[in-house]
């Protein structure tokens, strides 16, 4: 089994020397909603610089809490603004969708976001996921849709 962590800007500084040991991969955030440089994960290219430098594999994901179209649309333009600033290509791009800001949305709705963040950057030549957690897997999003 392989040991991965989720990074952001909650952890703070991390240190890589320490976790290059213990892991073999890690999932950074990039940001968060709406195509803002202040919503840009602070440590989001130190992160991914780090994990270069030790040679860890990593993906990144943009934490979503898209209520309506216009947020989706902007959450796209964010997450591909931010892996235009990469040195080199996670090995795949989640759309983090756990926040209950969205719930209103249904499960309709919800899956349709994440149908088509995954085929957008899929057609930009990412490997895609959904990064979410078990309730939201099993009450908010359409996991049959989202496994093909």
């Amino acid at each position: 089994m392989l040991k991965g962590i989720d990074v952001s800007a909650h952890q703070y500084i991390i240190n890589w020397d320490v976790a290059s040991k213990e892991i073999d991969f890690a999932i950074i955030r990039c940001g968060f909603g709406d195509d803002l440089e202040s919503q840009d994960d602070r440590y989001y290219i130190k992160n991914v610089e780090e994990c270069i430098k030790h040679n860890i594999p990593f993906g990144v994901y943009l934490y979503s809490y898209a209520n309506n179209d216009n947020r989706f649309d902007s959450e796209l333009r964010h997450t591909k603004r931010l892996l235009e600033m990469l040195p080199q290509k996670p090995f795949c791009v989640y759309y983090d969708m756990e926040d209950k800001s969205t719930v209103g949305l249904g499960k309709d709705k919800l899956t349709s976001y994440g149908l088509k963040f995954c085929q957008y950057f899929n057609e930009l030549g990412y490997n895609v996921g959904i990064y979410a957690n078990q309730n939201w897997c099993q009450n908010y999003l359409d996991l049959g849709q989202l496994k093909a």
